[in-house]
C-alpha cells in the first residue's frame, strides 16, 4: 500500500482508520519512521509535522491492535501540540516520538513493547566522533588524523560498549573500522535502529567490493572508505554529516507571476527555507550575487526574457556554475523540458506541484549543493594532512590580521622547520608514517595556541605560527615549548624510530606579511645552520641595532655558495591560454646549504640586499639563465625566460655594458629575455628607469612589471614606459572568485594593457575557480603551483 507525498494541509482530527492488513500496518509504520527520520535530519518545523499527523490516524482502526493504536495516539498527541502552537519539539518530545516508533516496530515483530531509555538525539556533541575499531593501533591512527582537523574523539575496541557510549556521550558521528568479523557491523546496526535522530556512520574497510559495501549500507552506513584512508576526503565527509542542519537553505525564486511566488514561496518558507522572491528577471544577477542562493527556482515563460536565457546567463558566471537550477513551469512539452537541461537545469517541475514534492526536491538539491560548497571551501583553506591552514589561506589571513591593531604588547611570527625530515618516494610504504609525524606535530602546535593565534602547515617540513603575547619572554616560552614538543614526538618508520627536532625563527610581525615571513625564515635558517634544534630571534625583536655575527655568517654563506657552485636555478612555466607554441618560464634562484638542504630566496635575499650582495647574485642569475636559454633554444627556438632583476643592479654603472657582452656571447633570440621589475621600484625612479629601459629595448630585452596593483597611478605608468608584460599583484589573484572588487580591477588592467599591446600575466594561480575566472576575463598568461611547480629543468608539462 503506497504512501505518496502528503499535502501540507491542516492535519485532520484523529479518527479510526479503515481495516488494514498486517503488511499494510508494517508499511505504514515504516513510512512514518522514514518521514520522522527525515524531519530530524533536516528542520523539524510545524509545517512538516502536519504531514505526520496525516499518517497517525491510519494506525487507529478497529483491526489495529490496541497497543499499537495507543502508541499512535501518543505520537499524534505529542506532534499535534506543536502543530497547533507552531513550535518545534524539544529533545524530550523528540525522544518520546522515537521511543513510540521503536515500540510500534516491536509490536509488529511480536516483541515486547516496553518503555525503555532511548539513545539521545545526535548533535548533543556534534564535534565528538566515536571510533570503534578492533585494531587499537588503527583506531589510534584514525583518532589522531580526525582530531587534527578539529574534532574530539573517543576510541572503542569492544563493540559491546558502543550502545552505552552513544547513550552517554551523544556523538556527532561514528567511524566503524570493520577490519575483521561482523561484530562491529552488528553493533552499529543495532545502535542505528535504536537511535533517536540522525546518527551518521562512516565505515572503513580493506575491501571495496559491492557485497561488503552493501552490507555496510544495510547496517546504516552513510559513507564508505577503503584503506589507505584518504584523510582529507574522510574529514570533509564528516563535516558534511555533522554540519549545522539548523541553517536554512537559501532559495531564489524567479517568476513574473506574484501569485506563484506567494504560493510556492510560502510553502517553502513554511518548510523552513529562506526564500527570496524575485518578479523582475532582469535583476537576477545582482540579486544572486547579494543573496548567494543554494538553489534557483526559475519560471520558463516571462515577458521579454525566458527561463532558458536566464539559465544560460547564470551559467556564464563562475560563481553560479554549480548552483542547482530547477525549472518550475506549466510547460508539458517533453522536448522543451529537455532543452532546459541543455542550458544547465538540474530538474524540471510541472505546475501545479504538490507541496511535499516541491519541498523534498528543493531540500535534496540544495543540501547536495551545500555539501559540495562546504567541502570545497574547507579543502581550499586547510592542509589535507595536518588540518592546519594551508600556505595560501594562511598568507591571506596573515595580511588581514596584520592590518588590525595588536591586542597585546608584541606580535610575532614563528617559522619552524624540522631539522631531520626523511625523504621517501610516494610509492614507498613510509609516506603514511611521514604524514603521521606531521599530524602529531600539528596537534602539538594546536595545543600550545591561544584564541587569536594562527597556525599553518607552510610546506612539508615547515610550520608557521602568528602569535601575540604580552612580552618577549612569553613568545620565547612558546617557541621553546614548540621546540620541545617536536623533540619528544616519536614515529616508527621501517628502519626504526625517528627522533625529530626543529629549528625555530622568531621575528616581529609588522604590517607586511611577506616581510614577516621572510624575517622569521631568515632567523630559522640561522638557527638550523648553527646546529639546529634551537630558537633564534630576529635582530629587531631582540632590540639590537645590528647582529654582526649574522651579517658575517650570511656574507660567508652566500660567498661560499657562489664559489662552491651551490647556487642553482629552477624554472616555472608561464602558460598561454591561447594554445601558443611559445614556451615561457620564470627563472628563480635557490641555494643549497652545506647539508644539501634547499634555501629559498625568502630566507637569504633580504640579507643579501642589506650586505650589498644582491648585485652579485643578479649577475650570476643573468649569466647562468642566458647560457641555459641559449641551450634551450637549440631545440626549442621559441623559448622565453623571465628574469627578476633588482633596481640596484639596473642602476649600477657598468651593468648594461656587461650585459651587452653576455648577450653577444650567448646569441639568444631577440626578445626572448624579459627582465622583471616591481611596480614600486619603477615608480621610485621614473626618469632614470625610463632611459635605462630604452637601452634594454635597444638590446632586444623585454620589460615586465610585476606586483602590478592596478591603481590609477600604476595604469598611468603604462602610458609612460615601454612595457611588454604586466604581472598582476598576488593580492588581486588570491580569493579572486570571492571578490567582485578584485575582479573589476583585474578587468581594468586587462583592458588597459590590451589597448597598449601589453600581455597580462596572472601569477600565483592556485585553484581551478580562479583559473576559470581569469580565462573568462581573457587574461593572456597564467603561472602558479596549481599549474606546475618550479623544476630544475625547464620543461613544460602543462596541458590547458
Amino acid at each position: 500500500m503506497p504512501y505518496p507525498s502528503l499535502q501540507l494541509s491542516d492535519a485532520p482530527p484523529l479518527s479510526p482508520a479503515p481495516t488494514q492488513s498486517l503488511d499494510d500496518l508494517a508499511e505504514l509504520v515504516g513510512e512514518l519512521e522514514r518521514q520522522w527520520q527525515n524531519i530530524l535530519s533536516q528542520n523539524c518545523t510545524p509545517s512538516y509535522l502536519k504531514e505526520l499527523c496525516c499518517l497517525t490516524p491510519l494506525l487507529t482502526g478497529e483491526d489495529v491492535p490496541e497497543r499499537m493504536a495507543g502508541l499512535a495516539r501518543k505520537i499524534d498527541t505529542t506532534l499535534r501540540t506543536h502543530v497547533e502552537a507552531k513550535t518545534v519539539p524539544g529533545v524530550e518530545d523528540r525522544q518520546k516520538v522515537t521511543a513510540a516508533l521503536i515500540q510500534l516496530k516491536a509490536c509488529l515483530q511480536g516483541g515486547e513493547a516496553v518503555e525503555s531509555a532511548q539513545i539521545p538525539l545526535s548533535g548533543a556533541n556534534p564535534s565528538l566522533i566515536c571510533i570503534v575499531a578492533d585494531d587499537p593501533v588503527q583506531g589510534q591512527y584514525l583518532a589522531l588524523q580526525v582530531a587534527a582537523h578539529g574534532f574530539e574523539t573517543c576510541i572503542l575496541s569492544d563493540p559491546l560498549e558502543l550502545r552505552e557510549t552513544v547513550m552517554t556521550a551523544a556523538p556527532g558521528a561514528l567511524i566503524a573500522d570493520i577490519a575483521s568479523g561482523k561484530a562491529i557491523i552488528e553493533a552499529v546496526s543495532a545502535v542505528k535502529q535504536a537511535v533517536a535522530g540522525f546518527l551518521p556512520v562512516v565505515f572503513i574497510a580493506s575491501q571495496g567490493d559491492a557485497r561488503t559495501r552493501l552490507t555496510a549500507l544495510r547496517a546504516g552506513g552513510d559513507a564508505y572508505f577503503t584503506r589507505p584512508v584518504p584523510v582529507p576526503e574522510l574529514v570533509a565527509r564528516l563535516r558534511e554529516l555533522t554540519g549545522d542542519r539548523q541553517r536554512p537553505f537559501r532559495v531564489l525564486m524567479v517568476d513574473d507571476d506574484r501569485t506563484i511566488l506567494e504560493l510556492y514561496g510560502g510553502q517553502l518558507r513554511g518548510a523552513g527555507f529562506q526564500v527570496y522572491s524575485l518578479s523582475d528577471p532582469w535583476a537576477v544577477l545582482e540579486v544572486a550575487v547579494e543573496f548567494q542562493p543554494e538553489l534557483i527556482l526559475l519560471d520558463l515563460y516571462m515577458p521579454e526574457v525566458d527561463g532558458f536565457e536566464i539559465s544560460h546567463l547564470l551559467r556564464q558566471e563562475e560563481r553560479f556554475l554549480n548552483i542547482p537550477i530547477v525549472f518550475l513551469s506549466g510547460e508539458r512539452d517533453v522536448h522543451k523540458q529537455v532543452k532546459a537541461f541543455d542550458v544547465g537545469a538540474f530538474d524540471f517541475l510541472v505546475k501545479p506541484v504538490k507541496p511535499g514534492q516541491l519541498v523534498e526536491l528543493v531540500r535534496a538539491r540544495a543540501a547536495q549543493y551545500r555539501r559540495l560548497a562546504d567541502k570545497v571551501q574547507y579543502l581550499g583553506k586547510t592542509d589535507p594532512v595536518t588540518g592546519l591552514y594551508n600556505r595560501h589561506y594562511f598568507t591571506t589571513l596573515l595580511g588581514e590580521q596584520l592590518q588590525q591593531p595588536a591586542r597585546g604588547n608584541i606580535r610575532a611570527l614563528l617559522f619552524m622547520e624540522l631539522d631531520r625530515m626523511p625523504q621517501f618516494d610516494a610509492s614507498s610504504g613510509e609516506v603514511e608514517s611521514l604524514n603521521l609525524l606531521r599530524t602529531k606535530i600539528a596537534r602539538m602546535i594546536t595545543e600550545q595556541l591561544i584564541p587569536g593565534d594562527l597556525a599553518a602547515a607552510y610546506s612539508e617540513g615547515v610550520f608557521v605560527v602568528l602569535a601575540e603575547r604580552v612580552d618577549l619572554a612569553a613568545l620565547e616560552a612558546l617557541a621553546e615549548a614548540l621546540r620541545r614538543g617536536v623533540e619528544v614526538t616519536r614515529v616508527r618508520f621501517r628502519d626504526g624510530t625517528l627522533d625529530p627536532c626543529a629549528s625555530i625563527g622568531l621575528a616581529r610581525a609588522g604590517d607586511h606579511p611577506r616581510r614577516a615571513i621572510s624575517d622569521a625564515a631568515l632567523a630559522c635558517s640561522m638557527a638550523r645552520l648553527a646546529g639546529g634544534n634551537t630558537v633564534r630571534l630576529q635582530d629587531d625583536l631582540k632590540g639590537n641595532a645590528q647582529d654582526q655575527e649574522q651579517r658575517q655568517y650570511w656574507m660567508k654563506q652566500i660567498g661560499d655558495a657562489v664559489k662552491d657552485q651551490r647556487l642553482f636555478l629552477v624554472y616555472q612555466p608561464i602558460a598561454s591560454l591561447m594554445a601558443e607554441s611559445k614556451e615561457r618560464f620564470e627563472v628563480l634562484l635557490r641555494i643549497r646549504d652545506e647539508a644539501g638542504q634547499t634555501v629559498l630566496p625568502g630566507q637569504f635575499m633580504q640579507m643579501a640586499r642589506q650586505l650589498g650582495l644582491i648585485r652579485l647574485l643578479d649577475r650570476w642569475v643573468v649569466s647562468q639563465a642566458l647560457g641555459n636559454l641559449a641551450l634551450q633554444q637549440q631545440t626549442k627556438s621559441h623559448t622565453t625566460f623571465f628574469i627578476k632583476l633588482s633596481t640596484e643592479t639596473l642602476l649600477e654603472g657598468g651593468f648594461l655594458d656587461w650585459l651587452t657582452k653576455i648577450i653577444q656571447h650567448h646569441k639568444i633570440r631577440p626578445g626572448s629575455c624579459i627582465f622583471e621589475f616591481p611596480e614600486a621600484d619603477l615608480r621610485s625612479h621614473p626618469a632614470v628607469n625610463h632611459s635605462l629601459i630604452k637601452r634594454l629595448q635597444a638590446m632586444n630585452i623585454g620589460l615586465a612589471v610585476e606586483h602590478f596593483s592596478g591603481s590609477q597611478s600604476a595604469l598611468e605608468m603604462l602610458d609612460a614606459l615601454p612595457v611588454n608584460y604586466v604581472k598582476l599583484d598576488r593580492k588581486l589573484v588570491h580569493r579572486l572568485p570571492d571578490s567582485p572588487d578584485q575582479q573589476k580591477v583585474v578587468r581594468q588592467i586587462i583592458d588597459k594593457a590590451r589597448t597598449k599591446g601589453i600581455l597580462t600575466v596572472a601569477a600565483y594561480v592556485e585553484d581551478a575557480a580562479s583559473l576559470s575566472l581569469l580565462w573568462q576575463n581573457k587574461i593572456d598568461l597564467i603561472q602558479g603551483f596549481f599549474l606546475q611547480q618550479p623544476h630544475e629543468v625547464a620543461r613544460y608539462d602543462i596541458a590547458i
